[in-house]
């Protein structure tokens, strides 16, 4: 779904998911295995998804700047 689709409420309820999983994602770095193999792949897992929580995250709050411009 589109973000422009999406009530301020839950733009903000979506930005609230976004930041949690942020933090989870980060918080799981400190528990990553001493296997090489297997923290690389781990690691490329998590930097794709973070990349991915971040792009969305990046929308919704462009999107509520562009209803809210200062």
């Amino acid at each position: 779904m589109r973000c422009v689709n999406l009530t301020d409420d839950e733009l903000w309820g979506a930005i609230t998911q976004n930041t949690e999983a942020m933090a989870a994602i980060l918080h799981l770095e400190l528990e990553l295995p001493s296997n090489p193999h297997t923290r690389a792949n781990l690691m490329r897992s998590r930097s794709k998804t973070m990349n991915r929580v971040q792009r969305e995250y990046q929308q919704y709050t462009t999107e509520l700047r562009r209803r809210y411009p200062l």
